[in-house]
Parts: C-alpha cells; structure tokens; sequence
C-alpha cells in the first residue's frame, strides 16, 4: 500500500494489512520476479546473526542426504 518506504534495499520491514495488523517481517531486495521475501511470520522473532545461522543450519539438515548422494552433483542450499 505504500511503496514509498522502500527506499533502501536490505531494509527489514514489517508486513502489515490495511488496518495495521502484523502479517509478517520481511526483506526488501529488487529481484526480478518481486520486491522482496517473507523471514518471519513471528512478530517476537529477531533478524539477526542467530536468525540466519539458524535458518541455514537448518536448510543443510534437511539436505544432509544430498551430500551422499553420488548422482548429486549440486544443489542449493536455499533460495533468497
């Protein structure tokens, strides 16, 4: 609704509907498909260095097996 506050990519914002309840917090970032992704849909939640190393030690968990995995020969870790 007002795209005007996007004014510096990188920038963590809240995700709020018209009568200003919480939907999430997110990044803005230019990308070629949109403006951005949701992080979080907590309001509580900290973007922070725990955040991240969280999220990633957790995508490499999941994708533990593709390590092994002799016809694997890449993979993305995670996306955005």
């Amino acid at each position: 609704m007002n795209p005007e506050v996007l004014m510096e990519e990188g920038t963590i914002i809240r995700l709020v509907d018209r009568y200003r309840k919480f939907i999430a917090k997110g990044y803005y970032g230019n990308q070629n498909k949109g403006i951005g992704w949701v992080l979080t849909r907590d309001d509580n939640e900290e973007i922070d260095f725990t955040f991240f190393e969280s999220k990633i030690s957790a995508a490499l968990s999941r994708r533990e097996s593709f390590f092994e995995d002799s016809e694997t020969t890449a993979f993305r870790i995670f996306n955005g």
